[in-house]
């Protein structure tokens, strides 16, 4: 279970630090594996974590910070590399599916996670699915409804079968609402914890999908339906 461990080591280790801060706990940072495919980079998690709990108190030095926002940047980058390379998979309708996304499902969504987290998109099959939420994520700028919308990323990559991949999703996704407020004020975006359910399982290898339902080539009546949908909020269709 090594993402469980990961989370597990990432809260002791900022539990020990608060009763004893000392750099030397935090050099080992600097000696960590960078590669994002490696087992061994789970060990970033708690330097990360710690990062993320204590960047406002200035109380970190500068080095560590700016390592420590290089890591995120290259966690970003690479999980938009991973998602570029799963919705390719389907090229043949990549530019019809990026000319819909843009025309009609991501106008009748933008923004709507910002006040309506759980925004049902049920009707439409996963790959689509997992296909409008990041997009709807790399468009968003409001840090709590990019926490929904990480959540809803991993729960749609692990029905999908990438289950290594949505753990580790889930795992970037509590590592980043650590900063982010509920709509109470207190504590961590409770978005987070919905992605964790995956990441609470062991699976020790990337998983292909077994079966070929969801993908792009029945989005017939799906299609359909948002586009009516669309059609009734504007007015009038875009051609």
């Amino acid at each position: 279970m090594k993402f469980q461990k990961a989370i597990h080591r990432a809260e002791m280790f900022f539990n020990q630090y608060q009763k004893e801060p000392s750099v030397t706990r935090l050099n080992s940072f600097k000696r960590l594996h960078a590669d994002l495919k490696s087992r061994s980079y789970l060990f970033n998690i708690k330097y990360l974590y710690t990062y993320q709990m204590l960047k406002g108190a200035d109380v970190l030095p500068e080095w560590y910070m700016s390592l420590a926002n290089t890591r995120f940047t290259e966690l970003e980058k690479f999980f938009n590399s991973e998602f570029h390379k799963l919705l390719v998979e389907d090229n043949g309708q990549l530019e019809e599916l990026n000319k819909f996304l843009i025309q009609r499902i991501a106008w009748i969504y933008q923004g709507k996670f910002r006040v309506y987290p759980t925004t049902p998109l049920d009707y439409l099959p996963l790959k689509l699915r997992l296909s409008v939420y990041i997009f709807l994520y790399q468009n968003e700028e409001d840090q709590k409804a990019r926490c929904h919308l990480r959540s809803r990323i991993a729960t749609s990559l692990a029905r999908l079968g990438y289950l290594e991949l949505a753990n580790f999703y889930s795992v970037y996704n509590w590592l980043m609402a650590q900063d982010v407020t509920n709509t109470h004020g207190e504590g961590t975006c409770g978005a987070c914890i919905i992605g964790l359910y995956y990441s609470m399982k062991s699976f020790t290898r990337f998983q292909r999908p077994s079966t070929t339902s969801g993908t792009l080539s029945s989005l017939s009546g799906p299609l359909k339906r948002a586009n009516r949908d669309f059609d009734q909020m504007n007015g009038s269709p875009i051609t």
